[in-house]
């Protein structure tokens, strides 16, 4: 499968499943509505930060990239960009969720905006092979993910948790019988 079959394979399922998206061009030119490679999603989310999950789908030529978000940075200074790092570090390193995936998801945090994201490279030919799983990983797994530890984020950076204690956090809460 090629990136126009994985794009148009998943919107069609969008629209099936009257899931709510966006085009985004992100090209800055006029371009047929075929051409845009960008898909744009928003999960209502009560118990994050700004109370929604984003996440964008780029179609690149040979993966598919996508990535949840927060609505809004949560690092503000170059103090809490650095906690944020370390942040997405530890949960990279210590957390089970990729263990048994096909899909892998990665924490990022975005030096210059604050921004505090997960995500994840699809190549197209699992379109074919485990369409289910890779619709699986975009609509819910990764939103779940990022959803599941922005509270501990959130007073880790907001001086509410040490670091150590955003760990036990994360062990208690996250890591229990893994």
């Amino acid at each position: 499968m090629n990136k126009n079959e994985a794009r148009k394979s998943f919107l069609e399922y969008l629209k099936k499943e009257h899931i709510k998206y966006k085009l985004i061009n992100e090209k800055e030119a006029v371009i047929a509505v075929d051409e845009i490679d960008v898909v744009y999603l928003s999960c209502r989310m009560e118990d994050v930060i700004g109370r929604h999950i984003e996440t964008t789908i780029r179609f690149y030529e040979n993966n598919c990239y996508c990535q949840s978000y927060y609505c809004q940075p949560l690092a503000d200074t170059v103090e809490k960009k650095c906690a944020a790092s370390c942040a997405c570090n530890y949960l990279n390193l210590y957390t089970p969720w990729n263990s048994n995936a096909i899909i892998v998801h990665y924490f990022f945090c975005d030096d210059e905006t604050g921004d505090i994201f997960n995500g994840c490279q699809i190549p197209y030919q699992w379109f074919d092979t485990a369409f289910d799983e890779v619709v699986y990983h975009i609509l819910n797994y990764g939103v779940n993910q990022i959803s599941a530890v922005c509270i501990p984020i959130v007073f880790y950076l907001e001086g509410k948790y040490t670091y150590e204690e955003f760990k036990e956090w994360l062990q208690d809460n996250l890591l229990a019988g893994c």
